[in-house]
């Protein structure tokens, strides 16, 4: 009878192994037991020590079902790579791994599937590789020459301590903070993510790979927060570093041996997850299906207007799968700084309006954020309001009349083509523009201009052009003809219908145009050329001799000094290899009077 009851009493503690033989003992016994239940008085401490091992099969055996009971395929998941709720097991093993309980000395094989109770040790060997699981939301993914121990509380915060003797290893946690590590610096935990910690006499060393780790160090209240993709070390004197940035992907690869069993934990996470994974199927701007919508070479969807102006707003309709919960919460991201909520519209849309933004292209983001504030991105879309093309080759066709209108010297077309807000880098306005196109007509005779736009920058309500020019020209007297080559920036603004020179920048005429503010100054200006070849001097010293008024002659050989006093001057000429030449007694009248 004592024997009996000595045998079942050993059959709910741990054997050498470390593992509850429940099994094979209840087998072996069971018939001997229920030969004894014929004895009224020798039937009562067998059959309650059967009766308390039967109850510890059937906890252990039903730890991972009742984790998932409705669902088969989360079951087979769980049951097939050895999670077991609020159990901490060896779910992967390779090398030398070795286990012992807290108060002895021999250490034994660790085996697949083995579970560990509160103040077992584990140790690795130089080639010894483990991964071990609490629950299903936890793992410890322990690197070779490793020595820890559990401290295992199950109605606890944390639930299980892990305490480092020397280890190198990675936490990987999905949404639990029932796993702390305890390194000999300081605690380590964090709520979801993975994150590396190495423990050894010198230092400890954490590394946040993915999520928000928190860290606190022995002697203090408060945790350090390390943010994703940045580390802290600290000596076995207590001093701690910076948070330091280091590169993550070599990180992860360092602990490559372990692929596989983060990518089987985030697919059984994402089987128990209630997360639902929305899709968007229709999508709907301005009334236009955004499947129907041109491409461009650029990679936007082209908004074409048509020939009616752009719309001042965006409506933006979307239908999401499957049909959102009232909880769920969307967000429109329009380009990098504006955010709007997508609500519930009709017909099973979801909606948003927001206003045409200034540039003509914008993108569009759609993500779902969840309870945890979690954003997942299910719609990413570029856009261009207006037929980019269209409006090039309306530029173009404008910058060709330009040159037309130059040649024939239809001064009216000029006129009506500039804008009367036309101001550019020098100062000068609408009227100085118009003023100075007259002059260039009325002196210049057989004029041929060629204008080569090749680049746009739409900015606003304007563009921005990019050109070369050539320019050739007889002189007023036939003499000889000269050429001006360079380039030019035109700000171009569409108004009432039409392209209209807003600004020029430089180049074209206007190097030697300057505002004559006052009425009552005069402006001397000409052109020095070759006595022997009648061509134009380019650079040439043109100074009004007892002042201090000079300036240098343009490709034309032209130069001009506005803002002169009325009266007589000398003017003298210079330049090198042509020596100087002075003009005496040059009469300047005011400019009122000029015309």
């Amino acid at each position: 009878m004592r024997s009996d009851r000595f045998a079942c009493s050993r059959m709910v503690q741990p054997n050498g192994s470390g593992r509850y033989p429940f099994s094979f003992k209840f087998r072996s016994l069971l018939p001997a037991m229920l030969r004894f239940t014929i004895l009224p008085v020798v039937v009562v401490v067998p059959v309650a020590a059967v009766v308390a091992v039967v109850a510890i099969v059937l906890v252990a055996l039903s730890c991972s079902a009742a984790m998932a009971a409705g669902d088969p395929d989360i079951t087979a998941a769980i049951s097939k790579d050895g999670y077991v709720k609020d159990q901490l097991v060896a779910v992967f093993i390779d090398g030398p791994v070795f286990f012992n309980h807290i108060g002895q000395n021999e250490w034994k094989r660790v085996t697949q599937r083995q579970t560990f109770i509160d103040g077992d040790g584990i140790r690795t060997g130089n080639r010894g590789y483990a991964v071990l699981a609490w629950s299903t939301d936890n793992l410890l993914l322990i690197k070779p020459k490793s020595g820890l121990r559990f401290s295992i509380v199950p109605g606890g915060t944390p639930r299980v301590m892990a305490r480092l003797h020397e280890a190198t290893l990675m936490l990987s946690v999905r949404d639990s903070q029932s796993i702390q590590v305890e390194g000999r610096n300081g605690t380590l935990w964090l709520p979801h993510g993975d994150t590396t910690i190495q423990s050894n006499q010198t230092h400890d060393l954490v590394k946040s790979l993915r999520g928000l780790a928190l860290y606190r160090m022995i002697g203090s209240a408060k945790a350090v927060k390390i943010p994703e993709g940045y580390g802290i070390e600290l000596d076995h004197h207590g001093r701690d570093s910076a948070l330091t940035a280091y590169d993550v992907r070599m990180e992860y690869d360092s602990f490559r041996r372990f692929n596989t069993w983060l990518r089987n934990f985030d697919e059984v996470q994402e089987r128990m997850s209630t997360k639902i994974a929305y899709k968007i199927d229709s999508v709907m701007v301005n009334d236009h299906f955004v499947s129907n919508l041109e491409v461009d070479q650029d990679g936007f969807r082209v908004l074409d207007p048509g020939s009616g102006g752009a719309p001042t707003e965006i409506h933006l309709k979307v239908k999401v799968t499957p049909y959102p919960r009232p909880q769920d919460r969307f967000e429109v991201y329009l380009n990098k700084d504006l955010v709007y909520a997508l609500r519930e519209g009709s017909e099973g849309y979801y909606e948003v309006r927001f206003k045409l933004p200034t540039f003509p292209e914008f993108f569009v983001k759609i993500h779902y954020v969840d309870s945890l504030g979690r954003r997942d991105r299910i719609f990413d879309s570029r856009f261009v309001v207006f037929n980019r093309n269209r409006k090039v080759q309306e530029i173009r066709q404008f910058i060709k009349q330009l040159s037309l209108a130059f040649e024939r010297r239809d001064l009216i077309f000029l006129r009506d083509h500039i804008s009367r807000d036309y101001r550019d880098w020098f100062g000068n306005t609408y009227f100085d523009f118009t003023r100075q196109l007259d002059d260039t007509l009325r002196d210049y005779r057989d004029i041929r201009l060629l204008l080569h736009p090749h680049t746009f920058k739409f900015k606003g309500e304007v563009v921005q052009v990019n050109m070369n020019y050539r320019l050739t020209a007889l002189a007023g007297n036939w003499n000889y003809r000269y050429e001006d080559l360079g380039s030019e920036l035109m700000t171009l603004a569409f108004a009432d219908g039409e392209w209209r020179i807003r600004s020029k920048a430089k180049g074209l005429f206007f190097q030697r145009l300057k505002v004559a503010v006052d009425l009552r100054q005069g402006i001397l200006r000409g052109r020095v050329l070759d006595e022997l070849s009648g061509f134009p001097i380019v650079g040439a010293r043109v100074k009004i001799l007892k002042t201090s008024m000079q300036t240098v002659t343009d490709s034309m050989g032209e130069y001009v000094i506005y803002n002169v006093p009325p009266g007589a001057y000398d003017v003298e000429v210079s330049k090198n290899g042509f020596g100087k030449t002075t003009v005496s007694k040059v009469e300047v009248v005011p400019t009122g009077e000029r015309h």
